[in-house]
């Protein structure tokens, strides 16, 4: 474990971002709608949804610029492949098409 791991994750911030994702049902379901959404817009091709637009749903799913902990969005340490990463997992544990494994 490096001394930058917080929980399994890159570092707190990168945890903090996904802890509310996966436990706040209203960020969840916005999320996951939202994914739903790339992904027909993209093919169904997870590879072709750039971090750019993953990233402003999130931001979108957030209302904001910070998490509820007060963790900022823009934080240069957030690992957004991570998060990415994630949300990849999320959408084939729902199910969703995702060619781009």
């Amino acid at each position: 474990m490096n001394d930058n791991d917080y929980n399994g994750w890159a570092n707190y911030e990168t945890w903090n971002v996904n802890l509310w994702i996966q436990n706040d049902e209203g960020l969840y379901n916005f999320i996951l709608d939202g994914i739903t959404g790339l992904l027909d817009d993209h093919d169904n091709d997870w590879q072709n949804i750039s971090e750019t637009e993953l990233k402003e749903l999130v931001h979108d799913a957030f209302g904001g610029h910070k998490t509820p902990d007060g963790v900022s969005l823009m934080h240069r340490e957030i690992d957004w492949s991570e998060i990415s990463d994630a949300l990849l997992e999320m959408a084939q544990g729902n199910n969703l098409q995702t060619e781009g494994n």
